[in-house]
């Protein structure tokens, strides 16, 4: 069984993710490994509304940020197909470290596209209403994104169990989920 790890929205945190040099809107939301020259550079937080304490995992602009326990928590559960980006969140009054900018690798083409009830503008899906994967398709990756819908990230039972107890996420099933919480 497959899950999809979300923001929970539960912090309100107003802000962005900013880089000094970066002509791609973000780049770290697509599954795909970023080549030598095109690393982060100024890679930042910046947050006009922050909360009282940040969560283990949370997005801006579909960016996934985390703390160093849920880097932890995917690593003891044998995830290694995502790059860490570290970066300092800064607010007004002060700079909180030891947090990371996080890039899912690889996407899997594995939403059963008979039983998925989706919109589509133009050859994208625009809304999924509800998700049907197959699967046999996955060949047991642990995480993985979406190759349909890349802003979805998808884990295994083993990695939910290790995330669990963290802050700022939520794992619903993969199947039926719906985007309809999101607007």
């Amino acid at each position: 069984m497959y899950y999809v790890l979300e923001d929970t929205g539960e912090a309100i945190i107003v802000g962005g993710v900013e880089e000094a040099h970066s002509t791609l809107a973000n780049r770290f939301a697509r599954g795909i490994k970023l080549q030598p020259n095109e690393q982060p550079d100024g890679l930042q937080v910046v947050i006009e509304s922050p909360p009282e304490q940040y969560p283990d995992y949370f997005e801006l602009q579909a960016t996934p940020i985390a703390s160093a326990r849920f880097l932890s928590a995917l690593q003891a559960a044998g995830v290694n197909n995502y790059d860490a980006y570290p970066v300092a969140i800064h607010e007004a009054e002060r700079t909180v470290t030891g947090w990371h900018v996080i890039n899912f690798l690889g996407r899997v083409s594995c939403m059963d596209t008979e039983r998925t009830v989706c919109t589509r503008y133009k050859s994208r899906i625009a809304r999924l209403k509800s998700l049907a994967i197959d699967e046999t398709r996955i060949h047991g990756l642990p995480l993985f994104r979406l190759h349909e819908y890349e802003l979805l990230v998808l884990v295994s039972q083993q990695v939910k169990t290790a995330l669990s107890g963290l802050s700022g996420l939520r794992l619903p099933e993969a199947e039926g989920w719906s985007d309809q919480h999101r607007f």
